[in-house]
This record gives structure tokens, sequence and C-alpha cells, in this order.
């Protein structure tokens, strides 16, 4: 009776190529913390979970005056905001004030707002409304990295 041979267990290098990349990009978010500004709340729920299933750190806020209650506890890397929103504050001023507490912070708006070129913080990025989640998951990661290396 001839004894089957049993086969070494040889992983897929594509798979394990794709599974370091994820981890690697994981990593890189793991200590950065994004704060939302939405008022709309299935729009935030979707940036949140974008962000924190990419490993993010997320703090959320359906107004400016909420989102600048957390800025006094926290300074995250990142702002994600959308013009309008509830309250008397509007994005462009909620913007203005985390730079002002956090220079080198990432400003990311997300509106379906026309941009005004006047009222954007130096250094900002524009999506225009629907945004694509992967692309503002990269923009935050940029951002994060960015702020690592100034940091």
């Amino acid at each position: 009776m001839r004894r089957a041979r049993r086969r070494a267990f040889a992983p897929d290098p594509v798979l394990l190529k794709t599974s370091a990349t994820i981890l690697a990009k994981e990593a890189s978010t793991a200590n950065c913390t994004v704060l939302v500004a939405e008022d709309a709340w299935l729009v935030r729920l979707e940036i949140v979970a974008a962000l924190e299933d990419a490993g993010f750190t997320v703090r959320e806020a359906e107004s400016a005056e909420d989102a600048l209650l957390i800025l006094t506890e926290l300074q995250p890397e990142a702002l994600v905001t959308d013009i309008r929103l509830a309250g008397a504050l509007d994005g462009w001023t909620l913007a203005e004030a985390y730079r002002r507490g956090h220079p080198a912070g990432g400003v990311i708006y997300a509106s379906a707002n026309v941009p005004l070129a006047e009222r954007q913080v130096e250094g900002r990025f524009f999506f225009s409304k629907p945004v694509l989640m992967s692309a503002l998951v990269e923009t935050c990661r940029s951002l994060c990295e960015s702020s690592d290396r100034r940091g």
C-alpha cells in the first residue's frame, strides 16, 4: 500500500503581498485620528465606517459647534468637514478654527457646495459629493503620514 505524499502548504505569493500591503496601510493609520463633521447622518455614517475600516481612530460631530467642543479635548491629525452644517457655524469657520489650533493639521472639505477659494484654508483638499470613499481614505492616510513626518 502506497502512502499518499503530503504536499507542503505553499501560500499564494499574490495573497501574501496583498495582505502585507493591507497590514502596512492599517499600521500607518493606527495612531491617526480624524474628526468628521457632517450633519447628514447617513453620509457621516458612511465616511466614519470607511475610515474606521481603514484603521483610523474617528471622532464625529453633527455640527461645527459639536466639532469645536471635541477640538478642546483632542487635536486630530485631519478634519473632514461638510461646508453647510447644522447650527450657526459652517464648515469654512470650523476649518479656520481647527487650523488656528493645529496649523499642520490636514483639512478635507467634502461638500456638494461650490468650493470658494477665498474661504478654503491653505493646503486643503476638496471632494465634491458624492465622495469616492477610497479616495477620501487615501487622502486621510497621506495627511496622517505627512503629519508624522512634520511632528
